[in-house]
């Protein structure tokens, strides 16, 4: 490689010194260095821990200071979430400034819809938000997995760069982390001078899953074909780690019996531990969104009966929906969180159990948190295919947010959260017996349970003839029916052939996702619709009723509501916030969130140069009439029915939906494939007779069985919901449906 970098003698730290010139033997010896970092707090960000934010750091500017990008190729450093890609490039851009290495002329990012990135032209884009200023060309970039496999197909060899970093929390590995270590293990005997780190983190400093992830992890690439050179290293931070990331002694208690109603025994332990034990936050996990609301209000009500000598403070945090493709690994949490408690009270977070530990460590930033209330839940996204049979067998499905048992590992982390900054207490809702029957660690990952039909059109168009003989990651690997399942998705869109090659149009789907709205001549509308459903929270809370009623979700739909659905509901806000000339006044006479309306303009404007690149311009509708008017309303709706064919639903007696798949009307196809319309909806209040949908929620009922059971009365609730006629889904996809 070319010269060091001037600067990377001037370290003051000597461990870190010792350790840096380890790594970077290591990288100049191996193609991959597997890389452990744990035993970390989370202390600098919501969507950090603390191993991810040093490592992440460090490690990229090691390898620029010696050099990795002195021929202007760049260093990529991944991570699956958005919002911890950017606030590491944030902190890494920040901590070369504070070092004098003028870091932040050399650091940038990109998420999608947002490249905050030179490329070395002279006319980059000085924005000056987060200390980026890239005159001088980005050189360490930070990205998601998804975007970096995006980059792919246009750059199979990745050639831009001469190293990526991959970072992944232990045992919890993203289904694009797992694709991008598959792709880069093909990569690497094409390119003899790209160098892969993998930096593994023991999220709260549960080291004993990152060794075992990390020697997986080493086997997989030095003895797996294709066989590459890998290494192990530890990084046990910056070489000056303090006291305070020492884990104090944690006392855990159980029930005696299983409950039956884990929402009650949490208000009961919340209580009890309020009467009797010393000052000191405390962390309360609930099996759902809905259960955040039931013990939050039931905590408020008795509060005030118990002879305590705090007074109460409820903090309810509501997670956003991990199904619906937004920032789905994010909370949104209340910035009383990390706030103390007011003099005389005792804070309790009310959280819904996360689909990460990140997720969940993120909650005990507070440093007065010492009581933990664990139900011994977890959520985590599932995709149930369609089990039909015949010319549509395999194809489509439903991606639901379901609730299961926590593991071992994941009660542990749990527990490790009430002694981060003190001694601490850990109550679980469940007995001991009903613990040692829980899985060890996460049983299935994420690849193993998502829906793989994106993932096998990236692997397509790459150049993956046999998706079967990807090399996925140990224990990564997906049933070879979850394959099938999504070859036979795509064949139905028409984006592979009968013998499974990828066709013209699927190559365009791969790098046009918007191609069917420009068919129907309603490219404009369309990208407001996705704008609109890559935001969170368009209406905000009721304060007219409850913001969970029915009247409250239909008063806050008052005004822009509209029969064909909620797709053109969104769309209707969107028009009248422009048309108000995006008034903060307009907004909250209205009760939308402005910030998310905001966001979504910006989304539809990224969009709408993504689209220019092709040519197709995004400013108007094709088929709208020539006085300016909106396209019609059927136009859209045929439209949503051709792209979410698979997603569609018909109407019962009793006002629930069912499911529909290729097979039509065999109930007895597919077991449970039963949902009902969202309270939230703007169709709630009616029953059209067939709708597609966007996403599809599993809400788990109160009562549940105990830790170790299955869950009682969940119920699957359909989000984004337009009303379509069965010949137009018929229409979309020949052959699929059978009315």
């Amino acid at each position: 490689m070319a010269a060091a970098h001037p600067h990377q003698h001037q370290h003051q730290h000597p461990q870190r010194d010792e350790w840096r010139l380890q790594l970077l033997r290591a990288v100049e010896t191996f193609p991959v260095t597997i890389v452990t970092a744990g035993a970390e707090p989370v202390v600098s960000s919501l969507s950090t821990s603390g191993a991810t934010d040093v490592a992440a750091v460090r490690i990229p500017q090691y390898l620029h200071e010696a050099g990795w990008t002195a021929n202007g190729r760049m260093v990529a450093v991944t991570h699956p979430r958005r919002s911890t890609v950017v606030s590491l490039a944030q902190r890494a851009a920040a901590a070369g400034d504070e070092t004098g290495r003028g870091q932040q002329r050399v650091v940038g990012y990109a998420v999608p819809l947002d490249d905050c990135t030179d490329r070395g032209s002279g006319n980059g884009d000085d924005r000056g938000d987060g200390g980026y200023s890239h005159r001088g060309g980005t050189r360490i970039r930070y990205l998601t997995d998804a975007l970096l496999l995006r980059e792919a197909m246009a750059d199979p060899l990745l050639s831009q760069y001469n190293a990526v970093v991959v970072t992944c929390d232990a045992h919890e590995r993203s289904a694009d982390s797992d694709v991008l270590l598959g792709l880069l293990k093909l990569i690497l005997p094409h390119r003899a001078d790209l160098r892969v780190v993998v930096v593994v983190v023991a999220v709260a400093g549960f080291a004993p899953a990152a060794d075992a992830d990390a020697n997986d992890l080493l086997a997989y690439f030095s003895q797996s074909p294709p066989v590459l050179g890998a290494t192990l290293l530890s990084f046990d931070g910056d070489g000056t780690r303090e006291s305070s990331n020492h884990h104090h002694p944690v006392d855990v208690h159980f029930l005696r019996d299983p409950c039956e109603d884990h929402a009650a025994a949490a208000v009961d332990a919340v209580l009890a531990l309020h009467a009797q034990e010393p000052p000191g936050d405390v962390l309360v996990f609930v099996a759902s969104r809905l259960a955040v609301d039931s013990v939050a209000s039931q905590l408020e009500t008795r509060a005030a009966t118990v002879p305590a000598p705090l007074r109460l403070e409820v903090v309810a945090v509501h997670g956003s929906d991990p199904t619906n493709g937004n920032e789905r690994e994010q909370q949104k949490y209340d910035p009383r969180i990390q706030e103390p408690a007011s003099r005389g009270a005792r804070k309790v977070i009310v959280a819904p159990a996360g689909t990460t530990a990140a997720e969940e460590s993120a909650l005990a930033a507070s440093p007065n948190v010492a009581y933990v209330v664990d139900c011994g839940w977890a959520r985590q996204r599932e995709f149930q295919p369609h089990t039909t049979t015949g010319a549509a067998a395999g194809a489509g499905g439903r991606t639901v947010l379901a609730t299961v048992s926590a593991s071992r590992a994941r009660a542990d982390l749990r527990a490790q959260l009430a002694g981060r900054w003190r001694l601490g207490k850990a109550y679980r809702l469940y007995p001991a017996a009903e613990y040692a029957r829980l899985p060890a660690s996460c049983p299935v990952p994420e690849l193993a349970r998502s829906d793989l039909t994106a993932t096998v059109l990236c692997l397509k168009h790459l150049g993956v003839r046999q998706v079967a003989a990807f090399p996925f990651p140990p224990l990564a690997a997906p049933p070879r029916g979850r394959l099938a399942h999504a070859l036979a998705s795509l064949h139905g869109y028409g984006a592979v052939d009968d013998a499974g090659e990828l066709t013209d149009a699927g190559r365009q789907m791969a790098e046009l996702p918007l191609l069917k709205s420009h068919a129907f001549g309603c490219v404009s509308e369309a990208l407001t619709i996705v704008a609109m459903l890559s935001t969170n929270d368009t209406f905000l809370p009721s304060t007219s009723s409850s913001a969970h009623g029915h009247d409250g979700h239909h008063n806050r739909h008052a005004g822009f509501a509209v029969e064909e659905g909620d797709h053109l509901t969104f769309l209707n806000v969107y028009l009248a916030y422009e048309a108000a000339h995006r008034h903060p006044g307009w907004c909250q006479k209205h009760r939308v969130n402005a910030a998310a309306l905001h966001r979504a303009r910006q989304i539809r404007a990224q969009l709408a140069a993504f689209l220019d690149q092709f040519g197709i311009p995004a400013t108007a509708s094709d088929s709208a009439p020539s006085s300016g008017e909106p396209v019609d309303a059927t136009v859209l709706q045929r439209w949503l029915a051709a792209s979410l064919y698979t997603q569609a639903a018909a109407a019962q007696p009793d006002g629930s939906f069912r499911l529909l798949h290729g097979g039509g009307n065999d109930e007895s196809s597919e077991s449970g494939a039963v949902a009902w319309l969202h309270p939230s909806s703007a169709l709630f209040e009616r029953i059209p007779a067939f709708v597609v949908y966007t996403t599809a929620t599993a809400a788990v009922a109160e009562a549940t069985t105990g830790a170790a059971g299955k869950s009682r009365g969940a119920r699957v609730y359909l989000r984004g919901v337009t009303v379509v006629e069965p010949q137009w889904l018929m229409g979309a996809a020949p052959g699929f449906f059978a009315f």
